[in-house]
């Protein structure tokens, strides 16, 4: 007996260890990625740090990193089609399959960017428009009795999941709350890797599997319409189903299929939904951390309200452009070098970056080189449009950009006509995130 409960003593106290072992990776893990998410959110160390790089070494490398710390080399690592890609990178975090962001054959990139733009029409970004607008108005109205909206919950999610579901075509999961953590989920995923295994990893993995379900169950029953009659009278006009008319029409190339549009209808909601609200409710922030800026917002505000005009439509911008280099979206942008190359060259601080290297391009970093953004640390209105890099340069410039430019503006231009717009008190009037996905602004109207 005793030299049976001995021998059986052993695999028992491996496995303890080994419980161990990965209770201990797991709270590593655990540390490190609430440590990047708070760096992501809270981008000022990383300004810092990116300042004094520039300065002493502007393109620096360390071993197989290499980081970029001035505007003109931000943006030419990002345009750089062929020598820095993406599919190294973000493969892993796109389990649905590849889209455009990891997509690294030009020309195949350019044919399906192309197929993308033939089914978007000029008239999209006005009825956008046009619906943001209205339902802003009636949410904030439902608030305003009570003199506090949480910008997050109570505004930007609503407004996403339903621009997603009446202009992209994506089907909601449960209500508007399940819904918006199911994208938050996701695009937190994309954003931040979560420790393997841990209980945000199985969520996240859940909610890309029931938002790929239902896209895939929406395509089928788009399909058998199209399928049945040639033109069906559809009860809805939104890129999936334009898409499945497009597919079924026979016009399209041969490797445009179901899946095709079940993979890029899964990534436009994975990297747009919490995309949209991140940016949305950072801008809102930095507008209300800097008094004249939003002061001078709020009087651009009222002159559109008496009249729509394209020039101060475009004033605003530059304001929410501005406040939102503060705090940007994403602050960090990353690309893989598959070959040996070079960056700024014929310059002084030329540098020759090593095949496998990864290279950090941030736009932190570029939108805050004084050579660029005369001082930097100074809020201003008056910067030109293109300087900004919000959402990306060159070829892979955010596809989805002229729907999230619109969502923001709109949401950030109803709240720009509270004449009384300020915090909430204590610490309900900070962003507050779940990762890196943000949950809460409460604001008092």
């Amino acid at each position: 007996m005793h030299s049976f409960s001995l021998v059986s003593s052993r695999p028992s106290r491996r496995a303890s260890r080994g419980r161990s072992f990965h209770s201990v990776r797991l709270n590593v893990g655990s540390l490190i990625y609430n440590l990047i998410c708070y760096i992501l959110s809270h981008p000022y160390p990383l300004r810092v740090i990116f300042a004094v790089i520039r300065r002493v070494r502007p393109i620096m490398v360390v071993r197989s990193l290499v980081i970029v710390t001035k505007y003109s080399d931000v943006r030419e690592v990002l345009s750089r089609f062929n020598d820095f890609n993406l599919s190294d990178l973000l493969g892993p975090k796109m389990p649905w399959g590849p889209l455009l962001l990891s997509l690294d054959w030009r020309e195949q990139h350019d044919r399906e960017r192309q197929l993308l733009q033939s089914i978007v029409f000029q008239t999209d970004a006005d009825a956008i428009k046009t619906k943001v607008a209205a339902k802003c108005r009636d949410l904030i109205a439902a608030k305003q009795a009570s003199g506090e909206i949480n910008a997050v919950s109570d505004l930007c999610d609503i407004v996403t999941v339903g621009i997603l579901n009446e202009y992209i075509g994506i089907p909601i999961i449960g209500d508007i709350r399940a819904m918006t953590g199911i994208l938050g989920d996701v695009a937190g995923f994309i954003l931040v890797d979560p420790p393997a295994l841990s209980a945000r990893y199985e969520r996240a993995h859940a909610s890309m599997a029931a938002l790929t379900k239902r896209v895939l169950d929406r395509i089928k029953v788009q399909g058998q319409a199209f399928a049945t009659t040639p033109s069906p009278p559809a009860p809805t006009d939104d890129l999936l189903t334009r898409l499945v008319k497009l597919r079924c029409s026979g016009a399209g190339p041969d490797w445009f299929d179901d899946d095709w549009i079940r993979r890029y209808i899964t990534g436009l909601a994975a990297t747009g939904g919490g995309t949209i609200v991140r940016a949305t409710t950072q801008a809102i922030d930095q507008l209300i951390a800097h008094p004249d800026g939003l002061k001078e917002a709020q009087g651009l505000a009222a002159k559109l309200r008496a009249g729509y005009n394209p020039v101060v439509w475009n004033q605003l911008r530059q304001i929410v452009y501005e406040g939102l280099r503060f705090r940007p979206m994403l602050p960090l942008l990353g690309r893989y070098s598959p070959r040996e190359t070079i960056i700024a060259k014929g310059t002084s601080r030329a540098r020759t970056v090593p095949a496998g290297a990864t290279v950090l391009a941030p736009p932190i970093a570029g939108m805050f080189d004084p050579e660029k953004f005369e001082n930097p640390s100074h809020f201003s209105s008056r910067r030109p449009l293109d300087g900004y890099i919000h959402f990306g340069v060159g070829p892979r410039e955010c596809f989805g950009r002229y729907v999230a430019d619109v969502v923001i503006m709109e949401i950030i231009y109803s709240l720009l006509q509270l004449p009384n717009l300020q915090r909430a008190a204590g610490s309900k009037g900070q962003i507050q995130y779940d990762g890196p996905v943000a949950t809460s602004l409460c604001l008092q109207i």
